[in-house]
């Protein structure tokens, strides 16, 4: 199984800086209690200068966990945070810059290995280990304008329309998910 943080930990000196800024936040030890897990394509090395520092969380308590979030956090550079809703499903999202990354904290009441972010890492993570051939070809992509599910979706040769759910079929059809 893919592990984010060890790939950030292990990997190059971009992923590294990565980790250590993660580190410094203190955000996995501070809300470790919410089952926080490193997503997006800096894990997986497939990452442009747009990227930013996803990290979900299994919150029961959105409120508790907001004013947590503010806490911890609002001192920050661009500090944000809000209340939405994804997919039926109110979630709360903060923003900030620490250690030269933008840091993206998501929490929503869904065990984080079933959250999206976590189930799309995993499907590309296995795509990456499949065709390792791909991961320029992702990142070209990304270059050139293309989000990453789409730019996957390309090297597969897979419709995408909405690149979302196909990359989601695509995993479970391969047992990535």
């Amino acid at each position: 199984m893919f592990d984010s943080l060890l790939a950030l930990k292990k990997g190059d000196p971009y992923q590294r800086r990565a980790y250590k800024a993660i580190q410094k936040v203190n955000v996995l030890d501070e809300f470790v209690s919410y089952d926080p897990i490193v997503c997006g394509t800096i894990p997986l090395n497939i990452h442009d200068e747009d990227s930013d520092l996803d990290i979900i969380f299994y919150v029961h308590d959105l409120d508790d966990f907001a004013r947590r979030l503010s806490e911890a956090y609002q001192s920050f550079k661009s500090f944000s945070l809000k209340t939405i809703e994804v997919n039926g499903s109110a979630v709360v999202k903060a923003n900030f810059y620490a250690y030269g990354f933008e840091f993206e904290l998501f929490g929503m009441n869904q065990p984080t290995n079933r959250q999206n972010a976590y189930l799309h890492m995993m499907v590309e993570a296995h795509i990456l280990m499949d065709h390792p051939e791909f991961m320029e070809d992702v990142r070209h992509l990304k270059r050139e304008g293309f989000t990453t599910e789409v730019a996957f979706c390309e090297c597969l040769g897979l419709d995408y329309q909405n690149p979302f759910e196909r990359l989601m079929d695509y995993g479970e059809e391969h047992n990535y998910i």
